[in-house]
């Protein structure tokens, strides 16, 4: 099991959101792209379905990390700008609210975060995760972000889940676009 998964185990088994079965069964077909012993045809179909059946989700619910289930399984298909707007959507809501439930299984939105273990505030691993995969994909590098880049840059480094990709991309943030 996942670190993240892991933490939010007791969590998940208590989940009982009405969109649950169809959560869980896009998350299957998601695991099932996954397996590199599976052929190849069969693995793009199941990241299809699960692309299909997240984004069918999130249309009907309000915003939730369902989104960054759906942001991972459009990265992982090559909808890129599916991803984009779905973590945008997820960053307006933790900006607004300052907290998401997690009470209901989802996927990490970046594959780095399926290593990294959340630490005593889960809402901080989600953030840090949901930033960092929204700096990775909006923009090709940071230097054509623009200084909108540095509050998320610095906000990733202040929660101490800063890889060093985001770390040079602060770097180069603070460098091309110096506070006045």
């Amino acid at each position: 099991m996942l670190p993240y998964g892991a933490a939010s185990a007791p969590l998940w088994a208590a989940s009982s959101s009405s969109h649950s079965r169809a959560v869980a069964d896009a998350l299957g077909c998601f695991s099932i792209s996954q397996d590199s012993s599976l052929d190849p045809l069969v693995r793009f179909r199941a990241l299809a379905t699960s692309l299909r059946a997240l984004a069918n989700v999130c249309q009907q619910a309000p915003p939730s990390l369902r989104l960054a289930s759906l942001a991972r399984a459009a990265r992982d298909y090559g909808a890129r700008a599916i991803a984009v707007t779905a973590l945008g959507q997820l960053i307006e809501k933790l900006t607004k609210d300052k907290w998401i439930d997690p009470s209901e299984p989802f996927l990490a939105p970046g594959r780095r975060f399926d290593t990294v273990a959340p630490r005593a505030d889960i809402q901080e691993w989600i953030s840090a995760s949901v930033l960092e995969e929204y700096e990775r994909l909006h923009a090709y590098s940071s230097f054509y972000a623009g200084a909108a880049a540095r509050g998320r840059l610095e906000t990733i480094a202040s929660l101490g889940y800063e890889s060093a990709e985001m770390g040079r991309r602060l770097l180069l943030v603070r460098t091309r676009f110096p506070k006045s």
